[in-house]
């Protein structure tokens, strides 16, 4: 669509599909005359991914630095009074 836009005004573009999770594939392209624009749907794909990467990373080091998985008698008692105001 965006292509068939830019045509209908004299401009000839070129557009290329990129996955958010690796982004880095398009630096094996020829670098481009003029400017890379970057899909406001894409753009969130990709902070989307990001966040998700980071999530899993600080999950690991969270796990791997931590000791016993067991909780704590004041993380259990704190469960116990959460749990009387949910619904």
């Amino acid at each position: 669509m965006v292509r068939r836009l830019a045509r209908d005004v004299g401009k000839e573009i070129e557009c290329v599909v990129a996955s958010p999770s690796d982004i880095t594939r398009l630096m094996d392209r020829r670098l481009g005359k003029g400017r890379t624009i970057f899909d406001h749907s894409w753009v969130e794909d990709y902070y989307m991914h990001v966040i998700k990467k980071g999530r899993k990373e600080i999950d690991f080091f969270q796990y791997r630095l931590s000791g016993s998985t067991d909780p704590t008698p004041e993380t259990r008692q704190r469960e116990i009074e959460i749990s009387k105001w949910k619904y």
